[in-house]
């Protein structure tokens, strides 16, 4: 049996690392489940179906996402039954939640497993009688998180040992305080702990008692790393990192890792936590060639024998570091969250934001905007904004931004050509914007920072007072900028620590609204939670259509729109309509143009994160989606399909560089309003200059701008058809 740590450890690293040096040695685990668990190397006692693998030298395995579109497909019990039991991951939407199925007989491995897992790692830090030591679990019981895994296992746990549920920091405390400073172990979400601890808790536990996290935070609470919650909760409970154990666990397995610390600094601050799974795991790792390694930096990939009724390896979508003993450290997520447009860095802001008292709301008031004023302002400013964004200083900076410097300089080319150059274009442009407060404050998105500068020099122009919430790095391209407007707006811009909070009284006292672009969830909740007005852009789908005839003359234009900005913005198309008999030569044609426009644009290629979300992309659109066909490159990844398409919760790419595109003879007004009923996020259509017009007055609430135009905004004074500065005046109404 293989122990969490080699012989060769020195007696230091088992000193800081005393979860790790005889947990799995004290249970025989593998005794205890021969006669249960099937111990054939991964994939051999049963074949993955064809039709969703991926085969290499060794193994085939089951991507973890194919669980959200038809896990019924792939449950294969060892003996032929239905489902009992239904568990769902802890996605924040319900459209994007898979969906993991147990047999009776899975159930039970499942029970006997976590079990004596948890009681391994439990003995170890508590000792033999941890069982009699008073437990707390934030986790609700399985009535109020009936679809929770994690609620099922803390259920099985609560059969064997004191276990008392609380809901809240009170019913915390008062546990804490029955419990005469005793030692006592606390299991929760990592969520959990964070909304505690923003109520104000406070705890002075017992050395010896344990903490068990789960991870997790994005979309439930503000999100902290998990340095910084380590660090939260030593500090607010009294005990050492030492003591603080995290779980990594999923519902479409049967085991849980637990970690360990392996590294400290001088301070004492975690830097390094490794996990292991039980010894009856296999981890491997697969490479960004899709080939499984038992070693190595890659996607984790478990084969869980336990897990009986999907009997083959699972491919994560997390990247870690794997260890020659089985131990991995986590990197972080692939990315392979849909896209849905800018990502908004005020997201952390939100649990804060909504805690703080809020003041009574602003009234709008219609701001008189001075047409001299304007025109000379944008006789100062317009020309050294085109100044600083033709300069070599501006392209370096979004060169390390998207990787890229022939697309920073394509971008910053489109943008710089589409300012307007006529004072008195100006007036028009800031009169169409509609401000409704004078005192703006701006968060740029993190992923896509130079859209913000379009609203930022309409709204300086237009002698609004800004305030911008700076990025951490010191060479973003948003901080210079603004740094630049300083110079020549006469104090009528300002910047802001990037740590200021929204909805906090780190704000100025003047400011009375705010712009962001970022998910609809974000802004509601940021809406919600403040006493400011809110201007907000929210999800966004952009798509392109075209004609066959004109595809591969075209083609340079699309693939700008397309992967621009590496897919990061909203203006970014998601989908490619051809109209007419395009045969597959044509398409095939297309697919070689595309990877060329990205080896050329990302000549030294993908970091692994993004690699592997194309690779994830890739195993969907072939077995779930059952694309016509689809390009083997490592640098994008194109789809085709005949018309009608599939759904459209699972249509959309969920990876950056990836293009479904499909074929049809409907005419663009069919295809729009098609797409119309089936995407309410729709709101930008790259289309042929001669068809503008006409589709305007037919789809009034769509913006259309002709192919290579996406990254241009038009300087009208709006975004998707509405004023720049125009609040919702409902929202006063609800006050």
């Amino acid at each position: 049996m293989k122990n969490f740590l080699s012989e060769t450890s020195s007696e230091s690293q088992k000193t800081k690392a005393n979860l790790v040096s005889d947990i799995w040695k004290k249970a025989d685990h593998r005794s205890i489940f021969a006669s249960d668990v099937n111990s054939s190397a991964p994939g051999q006692h049963k074949q993955l179906p064809t039709e969703s693998v991926y085969f290499n030298n060794k193994f085939s395995y089951l991507p973890v996402e194919f669980f959200k579109y038809s896990p019924e497909h792939y449950f294969s019990p060892p003996d032929p039954c239905e489902p009992v039991t239904e568990f769902l991951s802890s996605g924040t939407t319900s459209d994007n939640r898979s969906r993991s199925l147990f047999s009776a007989a899975g159930l039970k491995l499942y029970r006997q497993g976590s079990k004596k897992a948890f009681s391994g790692i439990m003995s170890n830090l508590l000792g033999n009688s941890w069982s009699n030591i008073t437990g707390l679990s934030l986790v609700p019981d399985v009535t109020t998180w009936p679809s929770s895994s994690l609620a099922q296992m803390v259920s099985w746990l609560s059969k064997d040992c004191s276990l008392i549920y609380c809901n809240d920091s009170s019913q915390l405390q008062k546990a804490l305080e029955r419990n005469n400073g005793k030692p006592v172990w606390i299991f929760g979400t990592a969520f959990h702990f964070v909304n505690l601890f923003d109520e104000g808790l406070e705890a002075t536990l017992h050395p010896k008692s344990v903490i068990l996290e789960t991870g997790g935070t994005k979309g439930k609470s503000r999100e902290i790393s998990p340095g910084e919650l380590y660090q939260l909760i030593s500090s607010r409970f009294q005990i050492s990192t030492d003591r603080i154990v995290s779980e990594y666990g999923m519902c479409e397995l049967a085991s849980q890792a637990y970690s360990w610390v392996v590294q400290t600094d001088d301070s004492g601050a975690t830097q390094k936590r490794q996990f292991r799974f039980p010894s009856w795991v296999q981890c491997f790792v697969e490479d960004e060639n899709r080939n499984l390694q038992t070693s190595g930096k890659g996607c984790l990939t478990v084969y869980d024998p336990l897990r009986i009724d999907y009997p083959w390896p699972i491919r994560t979508q997390d990247l870690v570091t794997l260890n020659d003993d089985q131990s991995f450290l986590f990197e972080h997520r692939i990315k392979t969250a849909p896209l849905k447009g800018c990502s908004l860095n005020a997201e952390k802001d939100l649990a804060m934001g909504a805690s703080s008292k809020r003041k009574a709301r602003p009234r709008p008031n219609q701001v008189s905007l001075c047409r001299d004023q304007v025109i000379l302002n944008a006789k100062n400013i317009v020309p050294e904004i085109i100044d600083f964004l033709s300069s070599r200083q501006a392209l370096e900076m979004l060169s390390l931004e998207f990787n890229s410097l022939i697309d920073a300089k394509s971008i910053l080319g489109l943008l710089t050509a589409s300012i307007p150059k006529d004072p008195d274009h100006w007036w028009q442009i800031a009169k169409s914007s509609q401000p409704s407060f004078t005192n703006w404050l701006f968060i740029p998105p993190n992923n896509h920072s130079i859209a913000m500068i379009y609203p930022i020099t309409v709204a300086v122009v237009s002698g609004l007072k800004v305030w911008v919430r700076t990025s951490k790095s010191n060479h973003n391209l948003i901080n210079t900028f603004v740094d630049r407007l300083k110079e020549v707006s006469r104090d009528s811009v300002q910047s802001l620590s990037p740590n200021t909070i929204i909805g906090s009284s780190m704000l100025p006292d003047d400011i009375e609204a705010t712009f962001i672009y970022g998910h609809d969830k974000t802004i509601q909740s940021i809406r919600s939670g403040t006493n400011l007005h809110v201007q907000g852009f929210g999800d966004s789908l952009a798509i392109s259509i075209i004609d066959s005839k004109s595809l591969l003359i075209n083609s340079e234009q699309i693939l700008e729109d397309v992967f621009s900005t590496q897919q990061t913005g909203c203006m970014s198309s998601r989908l490619l309509f051809v109209q007419g008999d395009a045969d597959d030569h044509v398409i095939k044609d297309f697919f070689v143009k595309a990877e060329h426009f990205v080896k050329i644009r990302w000549p030294e290629g993908h970091d692994l994160s993004t690699k592997y979300g194309i690779n994830h992309e890739r195993a969907r659109h072939q077995f779930i989606l059952k694309s016509k066909f689809t390009n083997e490159s490592n640098y994008c990844l194109l789809g085709s399909y005949n018309a009608p398409y599939p759904c459209k919760s699972s249509f959309i790419g969920n990876a950056p560089f990836t293009l479904p595109v499909v074929t049809t003879t409907e005419s663009a007004e069919q295809i729009i309003a098609n797409l119309t009923s089936l995407y309410k996020n729709l709101k930008l259509i790259m289309i042929d200059q001669t068809n503008l017009q006409a589709l305007k007055k037919l789809f009034p609430r769509i913006e259309f701008r002709a192919h290579g135009e996406a990254q241009a905004p038009e300087w009208d004074g709006k975004h998707e058809g509405r004023p720049l500065f125009l609040t919702d005046f409902s929202e006063i109404k609800s006050d």
